[in-house]
């Protein structure tokens, strides 16, 4: 940052910030060490409100506009489509260096976040590159074992996942593997749009061949739809009782042996953890397809300041610390399951341990010769909440529906960004 940048204000002001997902006492003490950083920090009071899901959020955030409510700073997420993109505040270099973002941040962000504009001087036509927002960590998809029963098995194929359900069929357990049905599970969208990227070239949902999303929605549902490998009567027990597979107590009690989710389930896990032995949970990275696959979904949210801030220096000044080596390191001693956004502090990171008396490791999940990607849904809320009622259907005609739910997808995400114009997608 410009060291006379400060100076340009003398005031404070209480800056109000939005979060989703993270834990609001946590993000607030984040921010707590910020204020130590020196006196001029210390002035500034901090409004923080945290929702619990992404739809909630979103919403909300609309109203908000919608009322000139709107919070000082905000997050959104990565796989979703800018529909916010006229109320976000381009960051200037002067405030956030692009050149020192390319040089700190993986490339995945650098892709997502840099963009080039023309300069606005008169007669001038040379291109500046600006920065639009700041992650702060991100997740990515992992598998969760059972070790006492997969031990050293291969599982980065499915072909070798595969071979190991056959294993473990043999077992008197109701699941050998979980890839979960639709109701299921709040955060299903992320590991169906795993399934589709891992050997896509194609990190979009609107580009996706139908061909391409009947193969990959097949694929995922054989894992639940086959049930003839699970005891009769334990699974109209299971049925009947209205057990659900989002329990993550079926994987505590060993009911199920693997599952895939994102890194903050151990915090799920551990609080339904009473007598088991922590260290048999286990992790890996997600599998893929064939050996020659290797796209994993990134999952992250990022803060951008509103243009339409009246707290635009405490505003600038806040964003340039979520940015820096100080504020990345705070924010991930307060937030234990996210990897970080900084290249220079990622290799110290996979040596930590993700939780206290487990033997879960970061890079136990984390294959550094994987490629991180961010997939387009279109528009994240309505991806999330359809691709439920997908899943939880008998098999139809899978082209056709696709077809027709991702008409659905780009018409809502098209009539947000774009209300007045007319889109084909609508009809």
């Amino acid at each position: 940052m410009n060291s006379s940048w400060w100076t340009k204000t003398s005031s404070w002001w209480k800056l109000t910030i939005w979060t989703v997902w993270d834990d609001q006492a946590k993000f607030s003490s984040f921010l707590e060490w910020y204020k130590t950083l020196d006196k001029n920090n210390a002035k500034v009071t901090f409004d923080v409100k945290s929702f619990s899901n992404y739809g909630e959020y979103y919403y909300s955030l609309i109203w908000a506009f919608l009322k000139w409510e709107w919070p000082d700073l905000f997050v959104l997420n990565n796989n979703d489509s800018n529909i916010f993109q006229n109320n976000i505040l381009w960051l200037d270099p002067s405030i956030v260096s692009v050149d020192n973002f390319k040089k700190n941040f993986d490339l995945v962000f650098q892709n997502d976040l840099i963009k080039t504009l023309w300069d606005a001087k008169p007669d001038d036509e040379t291109k500046v590159e600006y920065l639009s927002w700041i992650p702060l960590g991100y997740q990515i998809p992992m598998m969760f074992f059972n070790f006492s029963l997969v031990k050293s098995a291969p599982t980065s194929t499915w072909e070798n996942i595969n071979s190991l359900i056959t294993l473990l069929k043999t077992r008197d357990i109701w699941w050998a593997i979980a890839l979960w049905d639709g109701k299921s599970i709040s955060s299903i969208s992320n590991i169906f749009a795993q399934i589709l990227i891992t050997d896509s070239k194609i990190f979009d949902f609107s580009k996706m061949s139908l061909e391409e999303l009947r193969k990959n929605i097949v694929f995922y549902k054989w894992y639940f739809s086959d049930t003839s490998w699970i005891n009769e009567n334990d699974y109209k027990t299971l049925i009947e009782t209205e057990i659900s597979p989002k329990d993550v107590k079926l994987f505590t009690s060993w009911q199920v042996w693997i599952i895939f989710w994102m890194p903050s389930l151990l915090e799920n896990i551990n609080s339904s953890i009473w007598t088991l032995n922590k260290t048999l949970i286990r992790t890996r990275p997600f599998p893929t397809f064939t050996k020659d696959t290797w796209n994993i979904l990134v999952d992250y949210n990022y803060f951008v300041v509103n243009k339409n801030t009246k707290n635009l220096w405490s505003a600038l000044k806040l964003i340039s610390y979520f940015g820096s080596d100080v504020g990345q390191k705070a924010y991930l001693k307060s937030f234990n399951y996210y990897l970080p956004s900084r290249v220079d502090l990622l290799s110290a990171r996979l040596e930590e341990t993700l939780k206290p008396w487990y033997a879960i490791k970061y890079k136990d999940f984390y294959n550094t010769s994987l490629n991180y990607t961010s997939f387009n849904k279109g528009n994240k809320d309505y991806f999330d909440a359809e691709i439920w009622n997908i899943l939880d259907l008998d098999e139809i005609d899978w082209v056709k529906l696709f077809d027709n739910f991702r008409k659905r997808v780009l018409c809502t995400s098209n009539s947000i960004l774009q209300p007045w114009v007319e889109s084909n997608y609508c009809n």
